[in-house]
């Protein structure tokens, strides 16, 4: 039975050991050794077209390479029997990088190129999108495997586009793909047509001035038209490689585009020329560091989240998501097996470092990364280095303290412990008894649901009847914050969600339990009276007002009416009045963005509930979005600003228990508790 590794959540299988080459007997001594050409290959003949004249263990040698390069290559690492792929052996033995040196094994690089192999043989897989740290040599490694494809699978339709046109992808072209061509073994290098292009490489026979094209009898197809691939670079625009076929593209840095071309919008167009029909043609790799969320972070952040293949074999972009901290294979502390050190190295680890480098090491990498954060005083620098030197998927997308509305440090310590302690939800929908609208509601689980539940109420269906229908029963205890979407059809792919939350309010018998988020929708259901339903459902279901925001119009007021539901909607509430507006304000529904006093007070609440409560909040995503969040471009942010507006309901009243029984006392409710 095949061998199976673990890589970024993903079972690997490994090909049968077989010729594991070993360059010693003693465990100690075993490791990779990079391949020498035999001396005779300084005295290499060629016939009157350039091409070489084997001898007979010149062509075996060759062929054992190519061998090597197609299926990969098994040796011993101190005692190990390890498998590289194909790729991976053609980039440690052949590949030069721009500086002139070669690449060491190292690995951290291994598990990359085995995960990157894996991927790339999934039919549904159509690309990774790669967070990395800086200086990993994610560039030189695509830039390699753009020459690799076009010499391995000839036609092939190489490509390049980065951050910008010029200079960044035409380095990579020329600094990069040209320069590690140059630098192939003959046997490795196929012809090109023009070896001076500074914007393409052209992999056919070169062009011969004054030739006379003769033709045979008989002969109905040319010969020599050499591989007839093709390695080149496009300017950074939402057109660049919009159509033809692509087999590899290397789209680099794609955390740091600009505005005017985002990540996430030029993905889904290059995509469609990596398939033909339902067949997949071509590969994609995007690595990057991540710019803050003004410069490229936000919508790498929403192609990276789209990405998340862990325990699926599809994902909605198409591509799959890879990161390895950046304690892991960080230069300068990886030992002669390419293994990271970091923690603690061993005598044998720091001798082989200080033989190499001069340099005496007492800590390992993680610990050396840790001290370099340490002495960084300037927020703004600090952010800079955790984004650029990650040790995980939260602090490659960290956002600058001074840029982020919130305390983004309590936020983080938030979103690590749910990383370490993950919550379950219930996932599912709410539906009327009996069909009958206005009636009770039930909940039920449903994977296609769109609402994540922490915790049902105590009561369900919790209400009394009054003289305007149905009355809901449960106001002390929870509220309904709602940021709906204007209108039934979409008019982009990423127009705005509906999204409310279901919070429990606060309750002083048990503060560490109440006060916070409990329920959260999110989704765009095909129409909007269907999303307003949900919601007045769930106000049903918990016996709880909606406080609507109703910029996108009142229709939802007229359902509840017709449903005799209109005691389920909140008035303005008194927190989102301005002091002397009182009389004007007490008549309306819900609240509107267009009000500023209101909006200035659901940013306070939020700026405060997560001072004092942030712990309270288990939905990830919601923290995340809060990192980024742009009050002064609130129209992508749902998930916050339905969080803010359910603050308000929050903040409206509480209801303590007095001496007396069955007798309520209502008492206003501030979030500095």
């Amino acid at each position: 039975m095949a061998k199976k590794i673990e890589i970024y959540g993903t079972k690997i299988a490994l090909p049968e050991e077989r010729n594991v080459f070993k360059n010693s007997s003693k465990k100690d001594e075993q490791k990779f050794i990079r391949i020498t050409v035999p001396d005779d290959f300084s005295s290499l003949e060629f016939d009157t077209e350039g091409i070489p004249i084997y001898t007979e263990s010149q062509a075996a040698f060759v062929k054992d390479e190519y061998e090597k390069i197609r299926n990969g290559y098994w040796f011993y690492n101190n005692g190990e029997a390890t498998y590289i792929t194909g790729l991976h052996y053609f980039y440690l033995n052949y590949w030069t990088l721009e500086d002139g040196g070669k690449p060491d094994y190292r690995d951290a690089d291994r598990r990359w190129f085995l995960f990157r192999n894996h991927c790339e043989s999934l039919p549904q897989c159509f690309g990774i999108i790669r967070i990395k740290k800086r200086r990993e040599g994610a560039t030189s490694q695509e830039a390699c495997s753009l020459v690799y494809k076009a010499i391995m699978r000839p036609k092939s339709n190489c490509g390049i586009v980065s951050k910008t046109g010029n200079p960044d992808a035409r380095d990579v072209f020329q600094k990069m793909i040209v320069w590690g061509y140059k630098n192939l073994p003959v046997f490795l290098k196929p012809s090109i047509e023009d070896e001076t292009s500074k914007t393409s490489l052209v992999f056919s026979p070169p062009k011969k001035k004054n030739k006379t094209v003769v033709r045979t009898k008989g002969k109905v197809f040319d010969d020599d038209m050499g591989l007839e691939s093709v390695i080149d670079f496009r300017a950074t625009a939402l057109n660049s490689y919009d159509s033809g076929r692509i087999t590899a593209i290397l789209i680099d840095e794609g955390g740091k585009w600009p505005k005017d071309v985002p990540i996430n919008k030029y993905w889904p167009i290059v995509r469609k020329t990596l398939t033909r029909g339902m067949i997949k043609v071509g590969f994609a790799v995007i690595p990057s560091t991540v710019n803050d969320s003004e410069n490229g972070g936000i919508e790498f952040k929403e192609l990276f989240d789209g990405s998340d293949h862990l325990g699926q074999d599809i994902t909605a972009t198409g591509l799959f998501q890879y990161f390895t901290p950046a304690y892991d294979g960080y230069e300068g502390f990886i030992d002669e097996y390419g293994m990271s050190i970091i923690d603690t190295p061993t005598e044998r680890q720091r001798k082989y470092i200080k033989g190499k480098f001069g340099v005496d090491i007492q800590t390992g990498a993680k610990d050396f990364l840790l001290k370099q954060r340490e002495i960084i005083k300037d927020p703004t620098a600090l952010s800079e280095e955790i984004r650029m030197n990650p040790f995980s998927v939260e602090e490659a997308f960290k956002i600058d303290a001074k840029k982020c509305y919130f305390n983004s440090d309590k936020i983080y310590e938030q979103i690590n412990f749910l990383s370490e302690n993950p919550v379950r939800m219930r996932k599912g929908s709410f539906f009327w008894k009996e069909g009958q609208k206005g009636g009770d509601v039930y909940f039920q689980d449903s994977s296609e649901g769109m609402w994540h539940i922490l915790e049902l109420p105590t009561v369900e269906n919790m209400s009394q009847v009054g003289d305007r229908g149905r009355v809901p029963g449960n106001t002390p205890l929870y509220t309904i914050g709602v940021d709906p979407f204007r209108n039934s059809m979409a008019s982009s792919k990423y127009s705005s969600m509906g999204s409310a939350w279901i919070c429990k309010k606060y309750n002083t018998t048990d503060p560490e339990n109440t006060g916070m988020p409990i329920g959260h929708f999110y989704g765009r259901p095909k129409l909007k009276s269907m999303f307003d339903e949900e919601m007045l459902k769930a106000a049903v279901y918990y016996g709880c007002k909606l406080v609507y925001e109703l910029d996108a119009g009142d229709d939802i007021v007229r359902i509840a009416m017709e449903s005799k539901l209109i005691n389920y909607m909140s008035k303005t509430p008194n927190s989102a009045i301005k002091p002397g507006r009182e009389g004007q304000k007490t008549k309306e529904w819900g609240v509107k963005s267009s009000d500023p006093f209101a909006m200035s007070q659901q940013l306070e609440l939020a700026i405060q509930f997560i001072e004092n409560h942030c712990h309270k909040i288990y939905y990830r995503e919601l923290l995340e979005e809060l990192l980024i969040y742009d009050h002064m471009n609130r129209t992508i942010f749902d998930r916050t600003v339905s969080f803010m507006i359910s603050l308000l309901g929050m903040v409206e009243h509480r209801v303590v228990e007095d001496s007396k029984p069955k007798v309520l006392q209502i008492q206003k409710f501030k979030l500095n508790l």
